[in-house]
């Protein structure tokens, strides 16, 4: 589970549960009718964090991670492995060799937005 929208059933938007039809719709869990719950800061940091891991690995930043496999984590804000797991495009290679740093961002991220708030 996530900080932003809730489950729906497999194919179904995370809030208005209507359908989704396209790649990136089914990446994010959710149809293009609804709005963006990504945080901007954390998108940010993500695309900065495959900037450089790309550089230093020598490949293209799409090999780390696609732009939607991003905008999909930044919006669902994964907790645990099975977080990220639940994310279409993220298996247990890139779970073993990137996710314990985006938990650590997305763990960032939660806790800059609660002191926001408070």
């Amino acid at each position: 589970m996530s900080k932003a929208g809730g489950r729906a059933a497999p194919g179904r938007c995370r809030f208005c549960t209507g359908p989704l039809n396209t790649p990136a719709e089914i990446k994010t869990g959710r149809c293009a009718n609804c709005p963006s719950t990504a945080d901007p800061d954390l998108l940010d940091e993500l695309k900065a964090w495959r900037r450089t891991l790309a550089s230093e690995k020598s490949v293209p930043p799409y090999v780390i991670f696609t732009d939607v496999t991003l905008q999909a984590i930044a919006e669902r804000s994964p907790l645990d492995d099975g977080g990220l797991l639940a994310i279409p495009g993220i298996g247990r290679v890139k779970l073993d060799s990137f996710g314990a740093d985006v938990l650590a961002m997305v763990a960032k991220s939660i806790k800059r937005a609660a002191t926001k708030t408070s």
